[in-house]
């Protein structure tokens, strides 16, 4: 994964980290909220004219800049992140840089015909806080009718084929959700808000309610990540991911979907 979708995620997760869990006594103690912002704020000082959010990691991990211009889902997730921050902080200045990286994600310059998941969420999450919270910013209201025409043509992924449950999976679970929410459709009855809406719940439904807990036997601590080799690294993302599509879920979840986020916390 690419350090800048990394951050991003860091800053979604530190968003989103419930105040009950700090340690107010920790002689290094830095509350989530300020930790995301601190981790936002450079990033509108060396965004690039095209709204690309550069990584020094490109051209170097996945594929070279100069044929496919980085791998937008650093850019989209990064996106996402400074939106939330920004909107949180009542920061236009975050949020318009993560307007226009959306933009860049969603545009011609680095659009290329490999899928990814991690885009998916980042785009179609940002969707919906941008629209509920940045309707009036000139940049949504620009890149407004393109933002909603990508979303319209997702389709799904790894969700209509078996793999391993992982980060992936479950990032692509939380992309249908997302897109979902948006509350868009499409005439393409081969995408996640076509034909397959249906399809797409029911799959979320299976993976998360069946799968992921049929593959956790037993009762105690368990190490949700990427199968079958099940990575430490992966541990706290996976498990996030989980939670957070398991809660996105409300009463459609399952009860040992709930007890699986208890064992892996």
């Amino acid at each position: 994964m690419r350090l800048l979708a990394v951050v991003a995620f860091a800053a979604l997760l530190a968003l989103a980290a419930p105040a009950t869990l700090t340690q107010p006594h920790a002689a290094n103690h830095e509350e989530p909220a300020d930790l995301a912002r601190r981790m936002a704020e450079p990033w509108p000082r060396i965004q690039q004219a095209r709204g690309n959010l550069p990584d020094y990691l490109d051209g170097f991990v996945g594929f070279p800049v100069r044929k496919y211009r980085g791998t937008r889902y650093g850019d989209a997730v990064m996106g996402y992140a400074l939106i939330a921050v920004g909107v949180r902080e009542n920061d236009r200045g975050l949020a318009g840089a993560g307007l226009r990286a959306i933009g860049y994600a969603i545009g011609p310059y680095s659009s290329h015909h490999r899928p990814s998941v991690f885009e998916q969420l980042g785009v179609a999450g940002a969707y919906r806080l941008a629209r509920d919270h940045l309707a009036d910013h000139p940049t949504f209201q620009r890149i407004r009718p393109r933002w909603e025409a990508w979303i319209r043509r997702q389709r799904p992924y790894r969700l209509q084929r078996w793999a391993p449950l992982g980060n992936h999976v479950l990032v692509e679970v939380c992309a249908a959700m997302a897109i979902l929410e948006t509350g868009l459709h499409s005439s393409d009855r081969h995408s996640v808000l076509g034909r397959g809406r249906a399809w797409a719940m029911r799959r979320v439904r299976h993976i998360v309610n069946r799968r992921a807990p049929r593959q956790a036997r037993g009762s105690g601590p368990y190490v949700l990540s990427d199968a079958p080799d099940y990575p430490p690294a992966y541990l706290a993302l996976t498990s996030a991911l989980y939670a957070r599509v398991v809660h996105a879920l409300g009463r459609d979840a399952a009860p040992r979907a709930r007890e699986l986020v208890r064992r892996a916390a």
